[in-house]
């Protein structure tokens, strides 16, 4: 998931100009990395939340897709 923009679990995101950008992200970095909700793990979130929707591969993808028009719209 791209965490810079990832809004899915809304308890831990603030919202700044209207993009979602993750109130643990420091540096680039996730600050609670080895403690981050199961949503911000691809695979426990493929497991938990994605696994009776899609393939693995379909999930893979579609994160990378999103995460890409995410990183073009920062651009903007």
């Amino acid at each position: 998931m791209c965490v810079i923009n990832a809004v899915a679990v809304v308890e831990i995101w603030i919202n700044r100009s209207c993009i979602g950008i993750c109130k643990h992200l420091v540096g680039n970095l996730c600050s609670i990395y080895e403690t981050r909700p199961d949503i911000c793990n691809v695979e426990k979130g493929y497991d938990l939340f994605f696994k009776e929707f899609m393939t693995k591969e379909e999930y893979y993808s579609l994160n990378t897709q999103a995460c890409k028009i995410l990183k073009e719209a920062e651009e903007i």
